[in-house]
C-alpha cells in the first residue's frame, strides 16, 4: 500500500490552506504545486495571473532525543502579478497577499490547522524567489517561507 511522505502531506496542507485564504484577485485554479520554488524558465501565461506556486524548500534534520528526530520542512510561497509599473499600487495588494499568508501560518491555531500529528510547530520566513523569467517579463514576484517543525522517529 502507497502513504504520501509527511513532506507531501504537509505541502498539500499549505496548499489547502492557501487556497483557502480566498486572497483577492487569484483563482484557485491559479495556485499551483510545483517542484521547485526556484524557478528557472517557468513561464506564466498571462491568463495564469495573478498567481501563488507553493513548493518545497530547504528542509533540515537535527537530533532530539535518543528515541525521535526534529525535522524542519521548508515550504516556499511565490506569489506574482502582472506589474502595471505602478509603484504604489501594485504593492497594497502583494502586502495584503504576504500579510494573509504570514498571519495565517504564525495563528496560534496552526498546528491545529494543518492538522498532522508529527507537526509541533510552524513559523514564517520572508522568502526569495528566484524566478529570473518573471523578473524578465516584469511580473511583480514576492515569496514567504513557511516552516513546519515535526518531531519523528529514529
Amino acid at each position: 500500500m502507497a502513504t504520501d511522505s509527511l513532506y507531501s502531506a504537509i505541502v498539500s496542507r499549505v496548499h489547502a490552506l492557501v487556497v483557502g485564504l480566498g486572497l483577492s484577485g487569484i483563482v484557485e485554479s491559479s495556485i499551483k504545486v510545483l517542484k521547485l520554488a526556484h524557478i528557472r524558465d517557468y513561464v506564466v501565461k498571462m491568463s495564469e495571473l495573478p498567481c501563488i506556486i507553493v513548493a518545497r524548500d530547504q528542509d533540515k534534520i537535527a537530533p532530539r532525543t535518543n528515541e525521535a528526530y526534529k525535522v524542519d520542512y521548508g515550504v516556499m510561497v511565490v506569489y506574482a502579478k502582472a506589474s502595471n509599473q505602478d509603484l504604489v499600487g501594485s504593492l497594497v495588494t502583494l502586502d495584503d497577499w504576504r500579510q494573509k499568508v504570514t498571519r495565517l501560518f504564525q495563528s496560534k491555531e496552526i498546528i491545529a490547522t494543518i492538522n498532522i500529528p508529527e507537526v509541533y510547530n510552524c513559523r514564517v520566513e520572508l522568502g526569495t524567489p528566484i524566478w529570473p523569467k518573471g523578473f524578465e517579463d516584469n511580473l511583480d514576484v514576492g515569496a514567504v517561507r513557511i516552516i513546519v517543525t515535526t518531531t519523528e522517529p529514529r
